[in-house]
C-alpha cells in the first residue's frame, strides 16, 4: 500500500494475520468477534477496535458483517511522527480508563468523515490522509496505551514531571543527576521525594518501563534480542537479560519461544470482500444521511456572465470565515488542533491563515526540501482535515528570512506532497509592501508563484499604512490568478 492511508468497505466472514500497519475496524452492519492474541472482543454496530502494527488477530461473523477499514501506513506514518513508532493505543478504546462518550464520538466522526471522502466520485486523497493524521492525534490524545492503569497524578507535580520524562525518554541516555540538574533542585531531594511517592528508586522504576517496552517487542516484532535491547534503553544485553529475568522468571528467549509454542497457527482461509464504490453505496444508501449523500455526489459548476452595470444582489451567501493562527508550526500543537476542531464545529470555516514557512526548523546537514516536508506535511494536513483551505501569507520579512531558492523549494515540497489538484486551491497572500518591494528575493519570489503551474491563486493584504504611503506605489500585474484583497480585517473578493 503506498497511500499512507486507506479506505474499504468490506464484507467479512472470517480473517486471521499479524497486521504491519495500524488499522481501525468499525461495524456497519451485523456484529464481528475479533481476538487479539488470547483476547476476545466482541463488535456490534458503531463499535470499533484498533490493531497496532505487529498484533495477530482472527476475525470472524456469524453471517457476512459489513465494516469500514482504515489502514494507516505504519512506514509513512513513523516517517511525518516519528514518535509514533513505538506507540500502541487501546484496541478497545471502550475499555480504555481515559475514555468518554464525547471522545468515542468525536472518533466515530472522523471515522465516518473518512468513509464519505473515500466514497466521492473525485476521490480526495489529501483530506482522506488530513483526515487520517487527525484521527490519529486524538488517539494519541486520548487512547495511548499504558501497563499501570495507576495515574500518575497520585503524585505531586514534580515526580508527575519526572515520571513523563522516563515515560517518554526511557530509551535515551538517562540518569537521576541528569534530571535532578534539569529540572534545578538537588539530586539527594528529588531521589528521596521520588522515592516516596512512587516506593521505588530511580533506577529501578526506570528499568520497569524499560521492561515494559521490551515484553511488547518480545510479543509485537520479530527484531533481535539485542535490537530490543537497544532499541529501549539496555546498551548492554546482559544487563537487560539480568532484569528481564528477575522481573518474568525467564530470559527473553524462553518468553518469546513460549509466547509462541502457545499461538495455533495462523489459518490462512480468508473470507473478505472488499465492495467496489457503486457497492458500497447500494448497501450504505439506507445509512447515509441527506448530507452525506449530497456530498458524494460530483459537484456540476455553472459559468455565468455577470454585467456590472445592471447587476443586482439576488441573494445573501452563507457567511464563512478565516481564522488566523500564526506560525505554521503552531499547527503541529494538539491544543491548536483541538480549537480547530471545536471553531469548526460551531461556525463554517473556509480559510485558516498562516504567516510564512520560514521558521520550520532545518539541519543544515541535511537538504531544506526533507527537513521541512517532515514539519509542514502534518501541520498543513491539520488544515486540510477540517475540511478548510490553507492561506499562507509571504512578507519582505519572510522572503529575506532565508534565500529565494530555499523558500521556493519549500513550496515546491509541498506541492509534491499534496498534488497539484489540491494546492491550486490554496492561496498565496502577498502583504503588499512585499508585492511593491524593489529587493530581488521579493520579486524573484513573486515571479515564482506567478509562473509556477501548481499555485494559482493569490491575494493581497493591504494595511491603511499603504493607503497613506502612496509615493512607493506600483503597478502589479497579477493576471487572472488574483482572486481578492484583504484590507487588515476587510475581505474584497473578485471571483474569476
Amino acid at each position: 500500500m503506498n497511500r499512507m492511508v486507506h479506505v474499504d468497505i468490506q464484507e467479512i466472514v472470517k480473517e486471521e494475520n499479524v497486521t504491519h500497519d495500524w488499522r481501525l475496524l468499525m461495524v456497519l452492519e451485523g456484529q464481528i468477534k475479533v481476538a487479539i492474541f488470547q483476547t476476545d472482543y466482541k463488535l456490534v454496530k458503531d463499535n470499533f477496535i484498533i490493531l497496532n502494527p505487529n498484533e495477530r488477530f482472527s476475525i470472524s461473523a456469524t453471517v457476512p458483517a459489513l465494516i469500514l477499514a482504515v489502514t494507516i501506513n505504519a512506514t509513512h506514518l513513523t516517517t511525518i511522527l516519528p514518535d509514533t513508532s513505538k506507540q500502541r493505543f487501546w484496541n478497545l478504546p471502550m475499555s480504555s480508563p481515559n475514555q468518554t462518550s464525547n471522545n468515542l464520538a468525536a472518533c466515530r466522526r472522523l471515522l465516518h468523515r473518512m468513509m464519505i471522502t473515500s466514497l466521492s466520485e473525485d476521490v480526495d486523497e489529501a483530506t482522506v490522509a488530513a483526515t487520517g493524521l487527525a484521527l490519529m492525534g486524538h488517539l494519541r490524545a486520548h487512547y495511548l496505551w499504558h501497563e499501570e492503569s495507576k495515574s500518575i497524578f497520585d503524585h505531586d507535580q514534580l515526580v508527575n514531571t519526572v515520571i513523563t520524562k522516563l515515560e517518554t525518554e526511557y530509551a535515551e541516555d538517562i540518569s537521576l543527576r541528569l534530571v535532578a540538574d534539569e529540572m534545578h533542585v538537588s539530586y539527594n531531594y528529588l531521589s528521596k521525594k521520588f522515592k516516596e511517592q512512587t516506593h521505588l528508586n530511580f533506577n529501578r522504576y526506570l528499568n520497569a518501563i524499560r521492561l515494559r517496552h521490551v515484553e511488547l517487542d518480545l510479543k509485537y516484532t520479530d527484531k533481535s534480542i539485542t535490537q530490543i535491547g537497544i532499541d529501549n534503553g539496555f546498551l548492554q544485553p546482559r544487563t537487560m537479560a539480568r532484569n528481564f529475568q528477575d522481573r518474568y522468571g525467564m530470559s527473553p528467549q524462553k518468553f518469546r519461544h513460549t509466547l509462541a509454542a502457545n499461538l495455533p497457527a495462523i489459518d490462512s482461509t480468508r473470507q473478505v470482500i472488499t465492495l467496489s464504490r457503486e457497492e458500497a453505496l447500494v448497501r450504505l444508501a439506507g445509512q447515509l444521511a441527506e448530507e452525506d449523500l449530497a456530498s458524494i455526489q460530483p459537484v456540476t459548476s455553472q459559468q455565468k456572465r455577470l454585467d456590472v452595470q445592471t447587476a443586482q444582489v439576488l441573494a445573501h451567501k452563507t457567511a464563512t470565515y478565516t481564522v488566523n493562527v500564526g506560525d505554521v508550526l503552531n499547527l503541529n500543537n494538539q491544543e491548536c488542533v483541538t480549537q480547530l476542531n471545536q471553531l469548526t464545529e460551531e461556525m463554517p470555516i473556509a480559510y485558516i491563515r498562516v504567516f510564512g514557512v520560514s521558521k520550520v526548523r532545518t539541519d543544515p546537514i541535511f537538504s531544506t526540501v526533507v527537513t521541512s516536508e517532515k514539519n509542514l506535511m502534518s501541520a498543513f494536513y491539520a488544515i486540510l482535515a477540517v475540511r478548510a483551505q490553507p492561506i499562507i501569507r509571504l512578507s519582505v520579512e519572510m522572503v529575506l528570512h532565508c534565500s529565494p531558492e530555499d523558500l521556493i523549494a519549500r513550496f515546491e515540497a509541498i506541492a509534491q506532497m499534496f498534488g497539484k489538484s489540491v494546492v491550486r486551491r490554496w492561496i498565496i497572500e502577498f502583504e503588499y509592501d512585499c508585492l511593491v518591494s524593489d529587493n530581488e528575493d521579493s520579486q524573484t519570489v513573486i515571479s515564482y508563484f506567478l509562473q509556477s503551474n501548481n499555485w494559482q491563486r493569490i491575494g493581497v493584504h493591504v494595511t491603511e499604512k499603504n493607503f497613506h504611503h502612496t509615493e512607493k506605489d506600483k503597478k502589479m500585474n497579477l493576471g487572472n490568478r488574483f482572486v481578492y484583497l484583504s484590507c487588515d480585517y476587510l475581505w474584497i473578493e473578485v471571483n474569476i
